[in-house]
């Protein structure tokens, strides 16, 4: 009976080690510059705010199938968040969860139709250990809005 017992503890033990290492988040997180971005095109938006700033990190690894010579691959994750902050401040600031022990890159966008240009264009070859934080900065150099479609 005692070894019963002691086989069923250790097996919660187990259990719940387990559940703790699967629940640590890894993060990639940074500044965004946006003090001395160039804006063109239109419409521009009157004011500015750092959550128009979306930034994804993508996977490197592609998952799917490419049958009959066409390729159906696509990131094997995708993640992003919106930049937080004040714009008149000159910086915002960005978190995104990602995956541990994964390779990926990240990139800016936004969420009001506007392409943007950064410094560096995407960071690549990232990847981030299990529990842990990696930073990454970008300046925003550019940003040339346009037309929504009709």
């Amino acid at each position: 009976m005692k070894i019963r017992i002691f086989a069923v503890s250790l097996l919660f033990v187990a259990f719940a080690l387990l559940l703790g290492t699967s629940t640590q988040a890894q993060v990639v997180k940074g500044e965004i510059k946006v003090a001395g971005a160039q804006f063109t095109g239109n419409p521009i938006p009157p004011t500015w705010k750092c959550d128009y700033i979306v930034v994804q990190a993508i996977s490197r690894e592609q998952v799917g199938s490419g049958g009959s010579g066409v390729s159906l691959k696509s990131p094997k994750w995708q993640r992003q968040a919106k930049a937080t902050g004040s714009w008149s401040s000159g910086s915002c600031s960005y978190s995104v969860k990602v995956e541990a022990n994964s390779f990926f890159h990240v990139q800016l966008q936004t969420a009001i139709g506007c392409n943007v240009t950064s410094t560096p264009k995407e960071a690549t070859g990232i990847k981030v250990a299990a529990g842990a934080t990696k930073s990454q900065n970008f300046k925003v150099d550019a940003m040339d809005c346009y037309p929504p479609p009709k």
